[in-house]
Protein backbone atom coordinates (compact mmCIF):
# COMPACT_ATOMS: atom_id res chain seq x y z
CA UNK A 1 0.00 0.00 0.00
CA UNK A 2 1.36 3.20 -0.98
CA UNK A 3 0.16 6.58 0.23
CA UNK A 4 -0.10 9.31 -2.05
CA UNK A 5 -1.08 12.97 -0.56
CA UNK A 6 -4.18 14.39 -2.04
CA UNK A 7 -2.47 17.68 -2.23
CA UNK A 8 0.84 18.33 -4.33
CA UNK A 9 3.12 21.48 -5.51
CA UNK A 10 3.79 21.50 -8.65
CA UNK A 11 7.55 22.88 -10.01
CA UNK A 12 6.60 26.49 -9.23
CA UNK A 13 5.22 25.96 -5.80
CA UNK A 14 1.40 25.81 -6.62
CA UNK A 15 -1.10 23.28 -5.35
CA UNK A 16 -2.43 20.53 -6.94
CA UNK A 17 -5.38 18.86 -5.76
CA UNK A 18 -6.25 15.64 -6.46
CA UNK A 19 -9.44 15.61 -8.73
CA UNK A 20 -10.86 12.38 -6.93
CA UNK A 21 -10.80 14.37 -3.37
CA UNK A 22 -12.26 17.38 -4.98
CA UNK A 23 -14.72 15.07 -6.47
CA UNK A 24 -15.30 13.35 -2.82
CA UNK A 25 -15.74 16.93 -1.08
CA UNK A 26 -18.07 18.13 -3.00
CA UNK A 27 -20.48 15.37 -3.23
CA UNK A 28 -20.29 14.97 1.32
CA UNK A 29 -20.94 19.14 0.89
CA UNK A 30 -23.75 18.15 -1.63
CA UNK A 31 -25.15 15.80 0.18
CA UNK A 32 -25.16 18.00 3.62
CA UNK A 33 -27.34 20.70 1.78
CA UNK A 34 -29.69 18.50 0.31
CA UNK A 35 -30.28 17.03 3.91
CA UNK A 36 -30.44 21.04 5.46
CA UNK A 37 -33.71 21.74 6.74
CA UNK A 38 -37.22 20.74 5.13
CA UNK A 39 -36.90 21.24 1.61
CA UNK A 40 -39.02 20.15 -1.39
CA UNK A 41 -41.27 22.85 -0.07
CA UNK A 42 -41.75 20.49 3.53
CA UNK A 43 -43.43 22.20 6.15
CA UNK A 44 -41.51 19.25 8.86
CA UNK A 45 -39.07 17.29 8.51
CA UNK A 46 -37.28 14.88 11.12
CA UNK A 47 -33.97 13.11 12.38
CA UNK A 48 -34.07 10.52 14.45
CA UNK A 49 -30.62 8.80 16.31
CA UNK A 50 -30.58 5.72 16.67
CA UNK A 51 -33.28 3.65 14.68
CA UNK A 52 -31.91 0.50 16.40
CA UNK A 53 -30.08 -0.17 19.43
CA UNK A 54 -29.27 -1.77 22.54
CA UNK A 55 -31.69 -0.09 25.28
CA UNK A 56 -30.98 1.59 27.83
CA UNK A 57 -30.29 4.17 25.04
CA UNK A 58 -31.02 8.03 24.36
CA UNK A 59 -32.61 8.83 21.90
CA UNK A 60 -32.06 11.96 19.92
CA UNK A 61 -35.02 13.46 17.30
CA UNK A 62 -34.78 16.63 15.40
CA UNK A 63 -37.56 18.85 14.00
CA UNK A 64 -36.19 20.74 10.69
CA UNK A 65 -39.32 23.57 10.05
CA UNK A 66 -40.04 25.50 7.29
CA UNK A 67 -40.65 29.54 8.93
CA UNK A 68 -44.84 30.48 8.94
CA UNK A 69 -46.38 33.01 11.07
CA UNK A 70 -48.52 30.08 12.12
CA UNK A 71 -46.30 28.03 13.39
CA UNK A 72 -47.12 28.14 17.56
CA UNK A 73 -45.30 24.98 19.22
CA UNK A 74 -43.36 21.60 18.03
CA UNK A 75 -44.19 18.11 19.92
CA UNK A 76 -41.82 15.39 20.15
CA UNK A 77 -43.47 12.26 21.28
CA UNK A 78 -41.91 8.77 21.86
CA UNK A 79 -44.57 5.93 22.56
CA UNK A 80 -44.37 1.69 22.64
CA UNK A 81 -47.06 0.99 24.47
CA UNK A 82 -45.42 0.16 27.61
CA UNK A 83 -43.17 3.54 28.20
CA UNK A 84 -44.37 7.28 26.78
CA UNK A 85 -42.73 10.58 27.00
CA UNK A 86 -43.01 13.61 25.32
CA UNK A 87 -41.97 17.69 25.64
CA UNK A 88 -43.68 20.30 23.91
CA UNK A 89 -41.79 23.50 22.94
CA UNK A 90 -43.37 27.23 21.79
CA UNK A 91 -42.47 28.47 18.57
CA UNK A 92 -42.48 32.62 17.35
CA UNK A 93 -44.19 31.90 14.27
CA UNK A 94 -41.86 33.19 11.55
CA UNK A 95 -39.06 34.13 14.16
CA UNK A 96 -38.58 30.89 15.24
CA UNK A 97 -35.72 28.94 14.59
CA UNK A 98 -35.94 26.10 11.73
CA UNK A 99 -34.54 23.62 14.05
CA UNK A 100 -35.23 22.20 17.14
CA UNK A 101 -34.54 18.58 19.00
CA UNK A 102 -34.49 17.14 22.02
CA UNK A 103 -33.09 14.40 23.66
CA UNK A 104 -34.96 11.55 25.70
CA UNK A 105 -32.10 9.87 28.06
CA UNK A 106 -32.32 6.12 29.02
CA UNK A 107 -35.57 4.50 26.75
CA UNK A 108 -36.29 0.97 28.37
CA UNK A 109 -36.19 -1.58 25.96
CA UNK A 110 -39.41 -1.43 23.11
CA UNK A 111 -40.86 -1.20 19.57
CA UNK A 112 -41.10 2.90 19.92
CA UNK A 113 -43.35 5.44 17.33
CA UNK A 114 -41.52 8.70 17.57
CA UNK A 115 -43.95 11.76 16.39
CA UNK A 116 -42.71 15.09 15.60
CA UNK A 117 -46.22 16.98 15.35
CA UNK A 118 -46.01 20.76 14.16
CA UNK A 119 -48.99 23.03 15.24
CA UNK A 120 -50.58 26.61 14.24
CA UNK A 121 -53.59 28.56 15.42
CA UNK A 122 -56.09 25.78 14.14
CA UNK A 123 -54.54 22.80 15.34
CA UNK A 124 -51.78 20.50 13.45
CA UNK A 125 -50.03 21.54 10.62
CA UNK A 126 -47.75 18.98 9.80
CA UNK A 127 -46.27 15.82 11.46
CA UNK A 128 -43.23 13.34 11.12
CA UNK A 129 -43.07 9.34 12.13
CA UNK A 130 -40.77 7.16 12.45
CA UNK A 131 -40.16 3.53 14.16
CA UNK A 132 -37.16 2.42 15.83
CA UNK A 133 -36.40 -0.74 18.13
CA UNK A 134 -34.11 -0.41 21.07
CA UNK A 135 -33.73 -4.07 22.60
Amino acid sequence: MVWRPICMNDEDGNPIVNGVATRIIGLCALAVAWGWPASGGEMLTGHVEPISGLAPRDVYIEAQMEPNADNRSVTFTVDSGAFYTSSTFPLAGDRAPRVKNVTFRMLPVGHYTVRISLAGASGERAYYARTIELY
